[in-house]
């Protein structure tokens, strides 16, 4: 039987990264807001998007490497895990882990966390 558990989600990020991604980039060539992608098309419909929270990661296979093909975008894609380090694609996301998408400026473009259900491993 499976029961049902909410866990803390440390409030941690990596160095340098703005505690609100929903905030709109400034372009400085125009001045006006750069437009986000809508999440339904960046990621695969496997995943469920709710704000800046990713859940429905199967939870066999939470490589980067497999979540890279659950994304498209013409963002840089970067992924860190719960401590802030940046993650390679053999090494697996997790609860408190966060996907960065940063423009050719390297600005922030999104931010988003991802919650992975039945994580107890920290």
């Amino acid at each position: 039987m499976f029961q049902s558990y909410l866990l803390p989600v440390p409030d941690t990020k990596p160095p340098d990264i703005p505690q609100n991604p929903e905030e709109p980039i400034e372009d400085t060539n125009s001045g006006e807001s750069a437009a986000q992608e809508n999440p339904e098309d960046v990621f695969d419909p496997s995943l469920k998007i709710d704000g800046s929270i990713i859940t429905g990661l199967n939870y066999l296979d939470t490589s980067v490497k497999t979540m890279k093909t659950k994304i498209t975008t013409d963002y840089a894609v970067e992924f860190y895990n719960y401590k802030g380090e940046i993650l390679s694609d053999a090494e697996n996301l997790g609860t408190g882990s966060k996907i960065i998408f940063r423009d050719t400026d390297n600005n922030i473009a999104a931010e988003y966390n991802i919650v992975l259900y039945g994580d107890v491993n920290r």
